[in-house]
C-alpha cells in the first residue's frame, strides 16, 4: 500500500516557477534599454545608406552634364535665359523640363515632376535625394539646386578655372514651398499653360549667387563670374547677399538649428563630375577663396 502511494506521488507532474512580476519588469527594462542604443545606431546606417544612393545621384548628373557639353561645343545645359542688360530671371515649368531633357540621353530618360497632363513621374530617380521629405509634393521637380554661374549664365567650359573645385549643385533645401512662399495650388492647373503657378519661384532649380547690379563694372555682377558673399558667412562683407537660403540647412526660419537632411554636412556635386560631402562654410572660406565663383 506503502509503495502505491509511493509511486502515486512520483506520478505527480512538478509545477515550473514562472517569472515574477519583479523579474519580468527587470527584463523589459533591459530590452528597452537594448533599444535606445540600437536604434539610433539604426537609424544612422539608414541615413548613411541614403546618403550612398544620394551622393550617386548627383555624380551621375554631375558627369552627364559634362557630357553634354562635350557634345555642345562646351556649353553647359542651360536652366535660366540671361536677358540682354539685364540679370538671369527664375526658371520656369518648362525650363526645368528642357534641362532635365537636355541630360535625359546620358542618364536614361528619367524626369522628376509632373507631366503637361499632371500626371507625376517617378520619385524613385536620380533627379531625388532619398532623404528629401519633399518628394511626396506635387509637381516638385528635383532635389538638386545648380550653381547659377554654371548653367544660368551661359558658362563655356572653356571658362573654369578649377572645374574639380567648381560647384555644379547642392541640395535644394527641404520644405521647399514654405521657402519660396509658393504652395502647389490643388489640383494643378494642368489645363493652364499660362497660369502663375508654373513660372513662379518653386520651379527655381538654379541658385543666384550674384548681386543685383546690371552694371557690368561690379565685381559681382552675373557676367562676372563671381559669387558674392553670403551674407550669414560674412555680414559685413562688401556686396554680401543670402543667395544661400536656397542651399539645404541654410534658411533660418524653416532650419533654425541650421541642420540639413544629413545635419552639418550636405552633399556637393563639381564641375569635373565628382561629387562629396562638404560643410557649407567650405565652399565659402573668404571673399577671396570660394567654390562657386568661375573666374
Amino acid at each position: 500500500m506503502r509503495t502505491v502511494k509511493k509511486m502515486k506521488s512520483l506520478c505527480r507532474p512538478v509545477r515550473e516557477r514562472g517569472f515574477t512580476l519583479i523579474e519580468l519588469l527587470v527584463v523589459i527594462a533591459i530590452i528597452s534599454i537594448l533599444a535606445s542604443l540600437l536604434l539610433p545606431a539604426l537609424g544612422r546606417a539608414k541615413l548613411a545608406g541614403k546618403g550612398a544612393v544620394n551622393l550617386n545621384n548627383m555624380r551621375q548628373i554631375a558627369v552627364a552634364a559634362t557630357m553634354y557639353v562635350d557634345d555642345n561645343q562646351e556649353r553647359f545645359p542651360e536652366t535660366m535665359h540671361p536677358p540682354p542688360g539685364g540679370i538671369p530671371v527664375t526658371v520656369n515649368f518648362w525650363d526645368v523640363q528642357a534641362y532635365q531633357n537636355a541630360l535625359n540621353t546620358y542618364i536614361g530618360g528619367m524626369q522628376g515632376g509632373v507631366d503637361r497632363s499632371g500626371r507625376e513621374r517617378s520619385k524613385q530617380n536620380v533627379w531625388f535625394d532619398p532623404a528629401d521629405p519633399d518628394r511626396k509634393v506635387p509637381a516638385i521637380w528635383g532635389s538638386y539646386e545648380n550653381n547659377g554661374l554654371i548653367t544660368g549664365a551661359g558658362t563655356r567650359s572653356s571658362a573654369l578655372q578649377h572645374p574639380s573645385t567648381t560647384v555644379y549643385s547642392a541640395p535644394r533645401h527641404s520644405e521647399w514651398a514654405r521657402v519660396t512662399g509658393v504652395q502647389p495650388p490643388s489640383p494643378l492647373p494642368v489645363n493652364d499653360p499660362g497660369n502663375s503657378f508654373w513660372s513662379s519661384e518653386f520651379f527655381d532649380m538654379c541658385l543666384d549667387p550674384w548681386g543685383p547690379s546690371t552694371d557690368p563694372s561690379d565685381q559681382y555682377y552675373w557676367g562676372n563670374g563671381r559669387a558674392a558673399p553670403p551674407a550669414s558667412l560674412f555680414p559685413g562683407a562688401a556686396g554680401a547677399i543670402n543667395w544661400d537660403l536656397e542651399v539645404d540647412g541654410r534658411n533660418p526660419v524653416v532650419a533654425p538649428t541650421g541642420l540639413g537632411r544629413y545635419g552639418k554636412r550636405g552633399y556637393y556635386s563639381f564641375c569635373d563630375g565628382s561629387a562629396r560631402t562638404l560643410e557649407f562654410k567650405e565652399t565659402y572660406q573668404s571673399t577671396n577663396e570660394d567654390m562657386w565663383s568661375i573666374r
